[in-house]
C-alpha cells in the first residue's frame, strides 16, 4: 500500500485501527517500509496479547512511535485468520529531542504490557510457562523476520522465560490427545490381574 505520495519527511508514524482475531493463530501486523528499504513495525496484534489495549488503538506505534528523519515508501499489511480496520495513519514532521531514549522507554513499556497479558492468558489456559523480558523480544522486527521468517507467528516464544513452553493454539489439541488417545480415563490393576476374584490364587 503506497500512501506516501506528497508526504514530507517525518519523525513519528502512528496508526488508529481496530482488529478482530477470532482464533488462537490469528495475527495482524502492519509495517512501514522506508525509502532505504528498512522495515519498521508500526503495529501488531496476535491472540496471546489480544486485549482491549492492543485490539483498538489510537495514535499507536511500536518501532515507529519515535523516529529519526524518515521518508516512507509503502505500508505492508499482514493478516492471518484476522481482520483489521484502519481509520487513519498519523505522522509528525517535528523532531523529538532525545528520541532514542524516548523510543527505548516506549518499547520497554509495550514489552511489559505484552508480557503481562501473556501471563494472564497462560494462567487462564493453565499453561506451564512464564513470559517476560528476554534478548529475543528486544530484537527489531527486521531481525525477528530474518530469524523466524516472513509473516512469523511464534506465539510468545520470544517472551519465554521458564517452565514448559506450549503454544496456546495447541492447548485444545493437547487436551484432546490426553482425553481421547494416549491416556486411559480409568484403570484398576486388581481387575486387570484378577485380584478381585476370590478363586484366583
Amino acid at each position: 500500500m503506497n500512501i506516501f505520495r506528497g508526504v514530507p519527511t517525518f519523525y513519528a508514524f502512528r496508526i488508529k485501527c481496530t482488529t478482530t482475531l477470532p482464533t488462537d493463530t490469528s495475527l495482524v501486523r502492519i509495517i512501514l517500509k522506508d525509502t532505504y528499504g528498512n522495515e519498521l513495525l508500526v503495529y501488531e496484534d496476535y491472540a496471546l496479547i489480544h486485549n482491549e489495549y492492543f485490539s483498538s488503538v489510537n495514535n499507536f506505534g511500536e518501532e515507529t512511535f519515535y523516529l529519526p528523519s524518515t521518508t516512507g515508501d509503502r505500508i505492508i499489511i499482514q493478516t492471518n485468520n484476522a481482520s483489521v480496520y484502519i481509520n487513519r495513519f498519523i505522522y509528525y514532521t517535528t523532531p523529538f529531542s532525545g528520541y532514542i531514549d524516548l523510543q527505548k522507554a516506549h518499547i520497554d513499556s509495550l514489552t511489559y504490557r505484552k508480557a503481562n497479558e501473556m501471563n494472564n492468558k497462560i494462567k487462564d489456559r493453565q499453561m506451564l510457562w512464564f513470559a517476560g523480558y528476554t534478548p529475543y523480544n528486544a530484537l527489531s522486527y527486521e531481525l525477528k523476520k530474518s530469524l523466524f521468517g516472513d509473516k512469523y507467528n511464534i506465539e510468545g516464544w520470544d517472551f519465554y522465560t521458564g517452565g514448559i513452553y506450549t503454544q496456546m493454539s495447541q492447548i485444545n489439541n493437547a487436551n484432546k490427545t490426553t482425553s481421547n488417545g494416549t491416556l486411559v480415563e480409568y484403570f484398576d490393576w486388581r481387575r486387570k490381574h484378577y485380584a478381585n476374584d476370590s478363586n484366583c490364587p
